[in-house]
């Protein structure tokens, strides 16, 4: 069942155009903070990531590419990293390791 989303006093399906991100306050893996309300008037793809994860490995150089094209235009693209199993690699590590420029997240804080 999809989530409601209230926008400027209309009503819209979570993900769907014209919704709203959800509230937060996280750090990328440099630690630099960023949240929703940084987001607002964006267009943001939102990647949940892993460093044991290749499917996740195979979509950056994809998502790197949407970003080139349309990051000027307000186009943003983060990755949320999640402690839900043991990383393969140090993330940071991975992240320095990579030539993407997404923001990569680490794990959302209360």
């Amino acid at each position: 069942m999809a989530r409601k989303c209230g926008y400027q006093g209309n009503l819209s399906l979570a993900g769907e155009i014209g919704s709203r991100l959800p509230d937060f306050s996280v750090s990328d893996l440099q630690g630099h903070r960023l949240s929703s309300a940084d987001l607002r008037g964006k267009v943001v793809l939102v990647d949940f990531w892993a460093t044991w994860c290749q499917p996740c490995r195979k979509e950056m150089p994809g998502y790197q590419r949407l970003l080139d094209e349309y990051g000027s235009r307000g186009f943003v693209v983060i990755g949320f990293k999640f402690d839900t199993m043991p990383d393969v690699e140090d993330p940071i590590r991975f992240a320095k390791g990579s030539a993407f420029t997404i923001r990569l997240l680490w794990q959302l804080t209360p």
